[in-house]
């Protein structure tokens, strides 16, 4: 089968020109006749949400997350909650199922800047922590969102390979650059040489500062992982903590109560009745502690089978019984 690098032997080195507005302008009837059939041919409606997907919905759900900015095209983050009513999830580079792929080239979606405005912008103060999960943060407008999180904000990147993160086309560019000079650009590299823009009402450097520990306050946190071994690693603590949270309550029930060591001092003189107390005491408190033990069992087989599930939303529910 003949492949588009054959046809067009600069897509070797460069293959995301096959997806550029300009190879589409230049080749308008090879684009329309062989690469809109490849796009369409992706069975989009057989992929599901990855533990990662999964774990974004419940930050959501839990109100801990405001937004989602995404440059996946598979429409996989609509998922629980986050629906596309939410307005919570923003497709910068466009939706396949919805067919509205944003080529290299073209200007990004307006919700993107709306956005933007919204959560970084100058009235905007609540953002505490930015996720970035599986991007290497490569192509622009999108590599310059981390930069938009305010001083005393928490950036936390999870990547596969940390090193393919801290430098980009822009990394030694020029630092400065007109607004027009960015007008419709979205690439990587873009044919530009500058390395800032305007986002959110202020010029944000495309260049990537994770490297940079005095304007986050050493609130950086660097994670070599795939995305969803972390989620999956992140809830198996979550669910080990409540399991040690619930061994040390076990622990203090087992404790002798304060009460009873003063209540025997008091009563030293009438041994027959203090016996009597006693007896009766101490039957009650087998009774409480074969009933905690039982509790205890039963939680440990619900932790088992949490852990050796793959399911994020299993793992999500034990922690919520568990705590």
């Amino acid at each position: 089968e003949t492949t588009f690098a054959n046809d067009f032997p600069f897509l070797k080195a460069h293959p995301e020109t096959l997806l550029s507005r300009n190879f589409e302008l230049q080749h308008p009837e090879y684009y329309r006749e062989r690469v809109e059939p490849f796009l369409s041919s992706w069975k989009i409606g057989e992929a599901k949400p990855t533990p990662t997907h999964l774990f974004c919905s419940h930050l959501y759900e839990k109100g801990w997350l405001k937004r989602v900015y995404t440059q996946n095209i598979d429409s996989l983050h609509y998922c629980g909650e986050l629906t596309k009513e939410s307005g919570a999830v923003v497709e910068c580079h466009g939706s396949l199922r919805d067919k509205t792929v944003v080529l290299y080239g073209d200007p990004l979606p307006r919700c993107f800047e709306k956005c933007l405005a919204e959560d970084f912008g100058p009235s905007s103060d609540d953002v505490d922590c930015v996720l970035v999960f599986g991007s290497s943060l490569q192509v622009a407008p999108f590599c310059a969102v981390p930069n938009l999180a305010p001083a005393g904000a928490t950036r936390v990147l999870v990547n596969c390979a940390l090193s393919h993160c801290l430098t980009n086309s822009w990394s030694k560019a020029p630092l400065h650059a007109t607004d027009d000079d960015y007008h419709g650009m979205y690439g990587s590299g873009g044919g530009t040489t500058m390395s800032s823009m305007k986002l959110a009402g202020r010029r944000v450097t495309l260049r990537p500062l994770w490297s940079d520990r005095k304007r986050w306050r050493n609130a950086q946190v660097l994670i070599e992982s795939d995305s969803d071994e972390f989620v999956s690693r992140y809830y198996e603590v979550v669910a080990a903590a409540a399991k040690e949270a619930s061994h040390l309550r076990h622990d203090a029930l087992r404790q002798p109560s304060p009460r009873t060591s003063r209540q025997a001092d008091q009563e030293a003189g009438a041994a027959a009745d203090m016996a009597a107390d006693e007896e009766v005491e101490s039957q009650g408190q087998a009774d409480n502690s074969e009933g905690e033990w039982e509790s205890e069992a039963a939680l440990e087989r619900r932790y088992m089978a949490c852990v050796e599930c793959s399911s994020i939303e299993e793992h999500a529910a034990f922690c919520e019984r568990a705590a």
